[in-house]
């Protein structure tokens, strides 16, 4: 069984495939290579110095060389999707390939209509459009290695690629939201979805969106590395230390954002019964930069700057267990009701978390209610804080025993190769069918 994960927005692909290969799949993770936060770097490099790097997070930069910056060696299965270096074109101009897929589609499902095109094509016509031909003829080389492609997160948008005989599925994690966003891509995101074999959900928040559309859709959790993130007892000290490692996200038209001005209030309010004592705020300065300096702004107005250590960004996945050592509580978002990785990774470290989550939003993919420390205010979070400084150490054997259910990375890792399985045993008469693929 030979696997593509493609996509590897927050090291997802990269571990599924790490995993995979544990059980003996012959899984490989493609990155773009050229954006940090998608580098397998990111999760397993011993030393990445930040510096620069912070300026390289989102934005892709051709001339980028992470072996400037650590030590560490990518294993031959995280591969880079060198669009255009490494794989060859199967078109002569981006006209022909727009002509060939417009005929096809037009004759299906059409979901596609260069003519009228939106003001961004317009804007961005020699990048998005070039960028998008790369990324759909390399995808379209790799239908002829592996047996089954997975795409993640926006790369849903190279689906309509696929051929319609070959099978695929989508790894979702938070972009569905694109599906009825009023961007460029919603269409390639909404064929994508529609048309894949199955579609692995991991945020119970975009459930709801997948029932709307009727798009077929099984919930799998999160895998986490519990070898990397186990229980350590905190470090003996006197200062009561808080780990905010959430990314900082404003407000938009597209995302809720993280809710970090709801946190800053809350830590606020928390700090103000605490002026005397020892207490140590530690936050990454992870994020667009406008989007960090609105945080900082506002914790110097709430004068939290004595308090708070900003790390720089990237902080390393193999830093974060010595951090979660050190904290005495954890805090994630407060807008979505759902959770991601930090949740998660902080409870398999037996560390109490404070985040909010919906309970009937979580009970879509869940049996049991993770236990968090539920807020969604500035008033409850300073509540639940006093709480954990007023009684530490409690809630770690729950946590890990609520992690070993339902995000141990064998547990889950497992629940994939058996999805695969049967999808490429022909069982995928349950699924609908794509435009075309023989009944």
């Amino acid at each position: 069984m030979k696997i593509a994960h493609i996509g590897n927005m927050a090291q997802n692909a990269y571990l599924n495939a790490r995993f995979q290969r544990a059980y003996g799949i012959e899984a490989d993770s493609f990155d773009g290579g050229a954006i940090l936060w998608q580098s397998p770097a990111w999760e397993d490099a011993p030393d990445i110095h930040p510096g620069k790097l912070s300026d390289r997070i989102f934005i892709p930069d051709p001339t980028f060389c992470l072996t400037d910056y650590t030590t560490w060696s990518r294993p031959p299965f995280a591969k880079i999707l060198g669009y255009n270096h490494n794989f060859p074109a199967w078109y002569d101009t981006q006209h022909e390939f727009e002509l060939h897929w417009h005929e096809k589609f037009r004759q299906q499902e059409k979901v596609l209509n260069y003519s009228v095109p939106t003001p961004r094509l317009q804007e961005h016509e020699t990048t998005t459009m070039a960028l998008y031909l790369k990324q759909w003829q390399a995808i379209q080389v790799l239908t002829h290695i592996y047996d089954m492609i997975v795409l993640y997160g926006f790369h849903v948008t190279n689906g309509i690629t696929i051929p319609m005989h070959h099978p695929y599925l989508t790894f979702e994690h938070g972009t569905a939201h694109n599906i009825v966003a009023p961007v460029m891509e919603r269409e390639l995101f909404h064929f994508g979805h529609k048309y894949a074999d199955m579609n692995i959900v991991t945020n119970t928040n975009m459930i709801p969106i997948f029932q709307e559309h009727q798009f077929p859709y099984t919930f799998m959790p999160h895998p986490v590395d519990t070898e990397k993130f186990c229980y350590q007892a905190p470090s003996q000290d006197n200062t009561f230390t808080i780990f905010v490692p959430a990314r900082h996200v404003q407000p938009s038209h597209i995302m809720p954002g993280k809710a970090n001005r709801t946190a800053i209030a809350g830590l606020h309010q928390f700090v103000q019964n605490h002026k005397h004592e020892r207490i140590q705020i530690i936050m990454i300065t992870w994020g667009l930069n406008h989007d960090i300096q609105t945080s900082k702004k506002l914790c110097q107005q709430l004068e939290l700057d004595e308090y708070i250590h900003w790390w720089p960004c990237p902080l390393p996945k193999m830093s974060l267990p010595t951090v979660y050592k050190t904290a005495d509580v954890v805090l994630d978002q407060f807008s979505h009701g759902a959770f991601g990785t930090t949740t998660i990774e902080a409870l398999a470290s037996g560390r109490p978390v404070i985040t909010y989550i919906n309970p009937a939003q979580v009970l879509l993919g869940y049996e049991k209610i993770p236990p968090v420390l539920n807020a969604q205010t500035p008033q409850e979070i300073a509540q639940w804080l006093e709480y954990v400084y007023t009684y530490p150490g409690r809630h770690g054997d729950e946590a890990r025993t609520w992690i070993d259910r339902y995000h141990s990375w064998k547990h889950v890792t497992e629940k994939h190769i058996a999805l695969y399985t049967t999808v490429l045993k022909g069982a995928s008469h349950v699924y609908p069918r794509r435009p075309g693929r023989d009944a």
